[in-house]
């Protein structure tokens, strides 16, 4: 203790160097993506993982029928990914938008008529990145449980499925 206070100090040494594996450097290439939501009041970021073709996150649909939610690009609130339209749906043509909102503009799994009644449902929300280098956010989508059909929120191609537009 000095003055009352608890002081400590610490140090390091750099013991070796390595380099990254190609596997480890397209996961720092690619980034980190997280989704936050209605589900947990907004209060918790969710991270989404790589599946080897786009960023995924399972989601179940609480009782109101209805969840919102944005992505956080590398887990920061100031680099929120967003629709540029409010309660954005996969029927509604909009852009994906990269910043801080002004106010909410979120993507609305279960507001749709197609999608209505989807209380207690699983939904598998993906985010796909343009081809390298750039691995740029390039769409949002999601699908109903394990169905394997994709819906389109913002556009892209997502294997040999094309995506409007």
């Amino acid at each position: 203790l000095e003055d009352g206070r608890d002081r400590r100090r610490i140090s390091w040494r750099t013991v070796r160097h390595e380099p990254l594996t190609n596997e480890e450097a397209i996961g720092v290439s690619r980034g980190r993506y997280c989704i936050v939501g209605s589900w947990d009041s907004w209060n918790r970021a969710h991270e989404m993982v790589w599946d080897g073709s786009s960023f995924r996150y399972n989601l179940q649909v609480g009782s109101t029928g209805v969840e919102r939610f944005q992505v956080l690009a590398g887990g920061a609130w100031d680099q929120r990914l967003f629709p540029s339209i409010a309660d954005a749906n996969p029927y509604d043509d909009h852009e994906l938008c990269m910043g801080s909102p002004d106010y909410a503009l979120d993507w609305a799994v279960g507001l749709h008529e197609a999608e209505q009644n989807s209380a207690g449902e699983s939904f598998t929300i993906s985010l796909v990145l343009s081809a390298p280098p750039s691995r740029t956010p390039k769409s949002v989508t999601w699908h109903r449980g394990t169905s394997a059909q994709q819906i389109v929120v913002s556009g892209g191609v997502v294997g040999d499925v094309e995506l409007q537009e």
